[in-house]
């Protein structure tokens, strides 16, 4: 993660993305508004972004939706959420807990 600079209101809107997302109730437009506040941080690119979709054999933020609400398996369910959904959490998580360690 490089050096990231957010405003507090950006701060405050990852904060509840970062909850909507973990909790599965979040729709394309909150994880491109979760993607792009991570970008705008400079803390984050797209690409690095996306390589937690693609490592669940993912490619959109529909398909990752979709999936995780088809998941029937224990298997199905650790794929998407063990690899793309912690991964995407993890990465609002870093921004949230290293700009709350500045203040």
């Amino acid at each position: 993660m490089r050096t990231a600079h957010i405003t507090t209101q950006a701060l405050q809107r990852l904060n509840v993305l970062t909850e909507s997302i973990r909790k599965n109730i979040s729709d394309v437009n909150e994880y491109n508004e979760y993607e792009q506040i991570l970008i705008n941080s400079g803390a984050f690119t797209h690409n690095e972004i996306n390589d937690y979709l693609k490592r669940a054999q993912l490619y959109s933020y529909d398909a990752l939706i979709k999936a995780r609400n088809q998941a029937k398996t224990i298997s199905d369910r650790q794929k998407i959420e063990g690899i793309a959904v912690v991964g995407l959490v993890a990465l609002g998580l870093a921004l949230i807990l290293s700009s709350g360690s500045k203040k």
